[in-house]
């Protein structure tokens, strides 16, 4: 859409307007420049190092999420704790899946901290329960 200085187009994703190409002679603002605790905070996200990718580190991923649905680990920026029971429940089935699935494929620690983690998790969910 073109109304005269610049183009407009949508955000696929927003609400938010982005500006397109600028006409000739047109002198286009700068955006303000990140607070030092914005460019910090940033440059300390990229420069994370991962660990390898690994089986248990998918297992590790799914058991924080039933954790947290149970409240005990904080949710979002506001670290807000919460407790959805049916969200729990559907992380730990996931992983009741998982370890159905791969048996007979995994390592023995694989086998043993998948198997505790599972019941654990179950003892903890119980724990809900009034």
């Amino acid at each position: 859409m073109t109304n005269g200085k610049f183009r407009e187009r949508r955000s696929a994703f927003s609400d938010e307007r982005v500006s397109g190409a600028e006409t000739p002679g047109e002198v286009r603002e700068t955006p303000p420049e990140p607070a030092e605790d914005e460019i910090s905070s940033r440059d300390a996200i990229e420069h994370i190092e991962l660990p390898e990718p690994s089986f248990l580190e998918i297992v590790q991923y799914l058991a924080l999420q039933a954790m947290q649905f149970m409240g005990d680990v904080p949710i979002g920026a506001e670290a807000e704790r919460r407790v959805l029971p049916d969200q729990a429940k559907h992380f730990i089935d996931l992983l009741e899946i998982l370890h159905q699935r791969t048996e007979g494929n995994l390592s023995g620690e694989e086998s043993q901290i998948l198997e505790q983690l599972l019941a654990d998790l179950r003892v903890r969910f119980l724990q809900l329960s009034p």
